[in-house]
């Protein structure tokens, strides 16, 4: 007979699975259960098919164990899930000796939530604080067991899809004058959703010039372009290029905005020279949101007033009037589209919650440049003290902004300078050859280093690009010597930190020659830390501490470090190599589908990283498809004709039993040995 809770309550399960994934119980919150019981619970309700064999449960979660390891383990689980039920009064689950099935109907999902509004008309909220929502689904127990992380991937892009097929239904006719409101939100939500949908991007750029709000139509279409080609190489389709040029005739003095591609110029356009150009830092105050229903305007108001009141009386700070950001009300804003129009490198913005006479105030400052938040503040009080409460807000806003911007500023500009500005060009010169990699550009980038080390010989930012060239060619098994590059990339980023201590680009490169060369993994980790408290946001050394960490075997931290990697820099020419990194990090995890998604991200980019190729035919192999696996040899042995697989395992600093059935997977693809 089946085993079934006992009918003392209605048994509605709450099953939130959106980032941290929790469940409750007619409200009552269920925190015993392990993260292999909310995989099977998560399976359950999103696969659709909410009963299963036993056997299709413990070859999903349990793969790595013979089989009667794998049914005791799933009998534990299953009577975990029963335990934990039973103590709340009850629950959806019915569990025989064959099955174990979930009562849907008796279930309530966010993400299910999210998608049934979609599907009658709406938008959720929540699909506009958040980007890729769909990414973090069931995110606490991703990597519970490899075939769950295989079945996952594909399971978050087909929830992704009928989203995204839901809300486009919401869009007007192209040829439609009018956004309404929920066109608009609709537009959004596709937007955070898929950077590559056109059309959501179409009817937002009519909405903001309806609204009068240019500065931000173009800053969305400039990034559109440049996505498309950094991505795609492809530009914007017709629809989307009309677009703008009838705007521009209807309202051509509105349009001086540098940032403005054409198809002469799209591929580099140049950005606004306000909120990032010389003289006082300048900064904005965003009306404060209301949190919750009962919240009454002077409490929002008021807040962001004594902020602008106090941050104004700071003689390092431009602070833009109060008046010219009250249009600014997205409960999503584009920080960066809203920097630029505004010209101001740093915007306060933040919400107050009510309830009853309690307020929680939450204050965030960020940096446009990079949409980043580098201050978090959270206040609680009441309404009868509220006035104490807002001078409090603005005390913490200028004690941490006062030191906070001064430091970054100073940051920007201690870099040490070159003397010679002919090597400052060579070195910009270079950076795209060197990150081509095909081989005569990728030549051509030493020989421009070459020259700037010569006409400025303190110039630190020459030496480590230059050693980061002879790591490349190292990688990218073109080195005629392995011992000579390598002791010419150590060289060469020594004397880099040896010029200039505090520079933090020339440390993450001698942090990776550790790493990478030297296989002294402590002291790499050192230089990277050092790097990042000069610069927290430099993209490349998160990405190579991301590596380091992979071949130190911390490999969910590697995955961390690495996404930041790709996070800080999305439309750098440099990125296929975060991406390629972050990809490594998931293999390594043993996450082969979302490996493969990034390798292949970077390929798309760059599909002359023969490392990123080798990545390729490990995900292939690890996931069965051997003969595409073999394909990808094909096209690395022209690349890299000279490539053996001993070689590569002898020097490669990827961990043991990782590189030994990398070195199999290699072999079996056809690479020679």
């Amino acid at each position: 007979m089946p085993e079934s809770m006992p009918s003392s309550s209605t048994g509605r399960l709450r099953f939130d699975v959106i980032g941290s994934v929790t469940v409750s119980l007619d409200g009552n919150p269920v925190a015993s259960l392990g993260r292999k019981s909310l995989a099977l619970l998560g399976h359950l309700l999103l696969s659709g098919t909410p009963t299963l064999p036993r056997n299709k449960l413990t070859a999903l979660l349990w793969s790595e164990k013979d089989e009667q390891r794998a049914k005791g383990s799933l009998r534990q689980t299953l009577s975990e899930i029963q335990r934990a039920f039973r103590a709340s009064g009850g629950g959806p689950v019915v569990v025989d000796n064959l099955t174990a099935s979930l009562s849907v109907a008796r279930v309530d999902c966010d993400a299910i939530e999210i998608l049934q509004a979609a599907e009658r008309g709406e938008v959720d909220r929540r699909l506009l604080a958040h980007v890729r929502l769909t990414d973090d689904i069931l995110g606490d127990v991703e990597d519970v067991d490899p075939n769950f992380s295989s079945w996952l991937g594909p399971a978050r892009e087909s929830f992704r899809g009928r989203l995204i097929d839901a809300l486009v239904r919401q869009l007007p006719p192209e040829d439609a004058t009018t956004i309404t409101p929920l066109a608009e939100a609709a537009a959004k939500a596709i937007r955070r959703l898929d950077l590559d949908d056109e059309r959501s991007v179409r009817v937002l750029i009519k909405a903001y010039a309806a609204a009068g709000n240019m500065g931000a139509a173009l800053a969305l279409y400039a990034r559109l372009w440049l996505h498309l080609e950094d991505t795609y190489d492809v530009e914007p389709h017709t629809l989307t290029q009309e677009l703008i040029a009838r705007i521009r005739r209807e309202q051509p003095q509105t349009l001086a905005l540098p940032m403005d591609p054409t198809p002469q110029a799209a591929s580099r356009a140049q950005p606004m020279l306000g909120p990032f150009a010389g003289g006082k830092p300048s900064i904005a105050v965003l009306p404060f949101r209301a949190g919750s229903l009962d919240v009454e305007h002077y409490l929002t108001s008021g807040i962001a007033d004594s902020v602008v009141h106090a941050l104004s009386a700071l003689n390092e700070l431009f602070v833009i009037s109060r008046g010219s950001t009250l249009v600014y009300v997205d409960p999503s804003p584009d920080f960066y589209a809203i920097g630029r129009e505004l010209g101001v490198r740093y915007i306060v913005h933040g919400s107050v919650q009510k309830a009853g006479q309690r307020l929680r105030v939450s204050t965030e400052l960020v940096d446009t440049e990079r949409s980043e938040v580098i201050y978090p503040n959270l206040r609680d009080g009441t309404i009868s003290d509220f006035f104490d409460l807002q001078d409090q807000i603005a005390i913490d806003m200028v004690k941490f902004i006062a030191p906070e911007v001064r430091d970054r500023e100073l940051r920007r500009s201690l870099r040490k300078r070159p003397q010679d500005i002919t090597a400052y060009d060579l070195v910009l010169q270079s950076y795209e050859p060197l990150n081509s990699l095909e081989y005569a550009e990728f030549s051509r980038a030493r020989d421009l280093l070459q020259r700037a080390m010569t006409l400025d010989p303190t110039y630190a930012s020459a030496y480590a690009y230059a050693a980061w060239w002879h790591s490349y060619r190292i990688g990218q098994e073109w080195s005629p010597s392995f011992v000579e590059d390598s002791a010419i990339a150590e060289r060469l980023s020594r004397k880099a930190i040896e010029i200039n201590p505090k520079d933090a680009l020339s440390l993450a490169i001698f942090g990776h020659q550790e790493s990478y060369l030297r296989r002294d993994y402590a002291s790499a980790l050192r230089y990277f830390d050092q790097s990042l408290g000069l610069c927290p946001n430099l993209a490349i050394a998160w990405t190579l501490k991301g590596a380091t960490l992979c071949f130190s075997g911390n490999f969910e931290e590697a995955v961390d470090c690495a996404k930041a990697g790709v996070r800080l820099a999305p439309m750098d020419q440099s990125v296929f190599f975060a991406e390629h990194i972050l990809a490594q990090a998931k293999h390594l995890c043993g996450h082969y589908e979302d490996a493969l998604y990034w390798s292949e991200k970077s390929n798309a980019r760059n599909k002359q990283l023969t490392s990123n190729l080798r990545l390729i035919i490990a995900n292939m192999s690890a996931l069965g498809r051997s003969q595409d696996a073999a394909e990808v040899a094909a096209r690395h042995r022209d690349l890299a004709p000279n490539f053996t697989v001993g070689a590569w395992h002898s020097r490669t600093p990827l961990p043991g039993e990782a590189k030994v059935q990398w070195a199999k997977w290699l072999r079996s693809a056809g690479l020679a040995d």
